[in-house]
C-alpha cells in the first residue's frame, strides 16, 4: 500500500520546519486523536524519545525498502499538521484512530503493552515497518470482540522457551491461539502462487510456534499481507477465494489464513484510507489503468 508518497504539496517532515517548537507542537496536536494511547506513551512524550534531526533522518531513508513504511512520530506528525497532504492526513488519522479504540477496549487485558511497545522501542527501522503488526492486533482484536470472542492475553506464553502467541482468545466453547505475521513483501506472480507462498508461510510459523499446543486448544496463523500497488490487487481480483482458511498439514489442530491491508486511492490517485480485508470482505475498486 503506497500511502504517503513523496509529493511537493505535503507538509512532512522536512528541513524546511523552522525550528522544534513547531515540530513538537504538530505532534502533540496529533496526540489529541489518540487520548487513551497517549496515557501509555513514555513521560514527556515525544520530548524525551523523537529528536527532530532523527525523524529528519529518518524520513529520507524509510521507504528504502518498504513504500508503506510509517512509524508512530511520523503518524502523530501528519495528523497534527494543519497543512499536511489531506490524504496522508487522513490514513495518519486513521491508524492513530484504530489504535486508540483498541488501547481502551483492551484496556486491562494482559500484555496490551507488549503489543504497543514498538511504537516507541522501535520507531527508526526503515526495514521493519513494525506500526502496521500493532495495527493487525488492534484490528483483528477489535474484530474478536465485536463477534463476541473473550481476549484473554496479548502475548500470551506457549510452553518453554519464551514463545508466545500473539492472540490468547475463547469463542463458543473453544479456546485458540493466534498468531499475526506480517508479509511486508508479497511474493507471487499469479494467485495461487501467492496463495502457496502464504501457506508456506503459515506453516513455517506454525511449526515454531505451535509445535506443542495446550490440550485443546486450537492454533491460527495469519498471514497479513501488504499490498503496495494496483497490480499486486488486481493479481487478486476475482481470485479472493485464495484469503480463505486452510488447514495446515504440518501442524496438528492448526489453520491458516490470509489478509489484506490494501489502500483505497481517491480520484487523484492517493491513498486516502486502507482496509484490512479476508475473503468475505469487498475489495477496492482499482484506478483506471490510465491513472497508475
Amino acid at each position: 500500500m503506497r500511502v504517503l508518497e513523496r509529493r511537493k504539496a505535503d507538509a512532512k517532515m522536512s528541513a524546511s520546519l523552522p525550528d522544534d517548537e513547531e515540530f513538537y507542537l504538530n505532534i502533540k496536536r496529533g496526540l489529541a486523536v489518540c487520548p487513551h494511547l497517549r496515557e501509555l506513551l513514555p513521560q514527556e512524550y515525544p520530548r524525551t524519545s523523537v529528536k527532530r534531526e532523527q525523524s529528519l533522518d529518518f524520513e529520507g531513508k524509510r521507504t528504502s525498502r518498504f513504500l508503506h513504511n510509517i512509524n508512530l512520530p511520523l503518524a502523530l506528525f501528519l495528523a497534527g499538521h494543519p497543512e499536511a497532504h489531506p490524504a496522508a492526513k487522513s490514513v495518519a488519522r486513521q491508524m492513530l484512530t484504530e489504535i486508540d479504540v483498541f488501547v481502551a477496549m483492551f484496556a486491562n487485558t494482559r500484555g496490551l503493552q507488549k503489543v504497543l511497545n514498538p511504537l516507541w522501542n522501535a520507531p527508526w527501522d526503515e526495514k521493519d515497518p513494525s506500526m502496521w503488526s500493532v495495527i493487525a492486533h488492534a484490528n483483528h482484536a477489535i474484530r474478536l470482540r465485536s463477534v463476541g470472542a473473550d481476549v484473554r492475553e496479548f502475548e500470551a506464553p506457549i510452553g518453554e522457551g519464551g514463545k508466545s502467541a500473539d492472540i490468547q482468545f475463547r469463542t463458543k466453547g473453544q479456546d485458540y491461539l493466534l498468531d499475526l505475521e506480517a508479509w511486508h513483501a508479497v511474493s507471487g506472480d499469479t494467485p495461487e502462487a501467492i496463495h502457496k507462498n502464504g501457506m508456506t508461510r503459515a506453516e513455517r510459523k506454525a511449526a515454531k510456534k505451535f509445535a506443542t499446543l495446550p490440550a485443546g486448544t486450537v492454533g491460527w496463523v495469519y498471514e497479513i499481507c501488504i499490498v503496495n500497488d494496483d497490480e499486486e490487487l488486481e493479481r487478486i481480483g476475482s481470485n479472493q477465494h485464495i484469503l480463505s482458511p486452510f488447514k495446515l498439514s504440518e501442524t496438528e489442530g492448526c489453520f491458516g489464513a490470509l489478509f489484506l491491508i490494501c489502500g483505497i486511492s481517491n480520484a487523484d490517485g492517493d491513498v486516502y484510507k486502507y482496509v484490512l480485508a479476508n475473503a468475505d470482505t469487498p475489495l477496492p475498486p482499482l484506478r483506471p489503468r490510465s491513472g497508475r
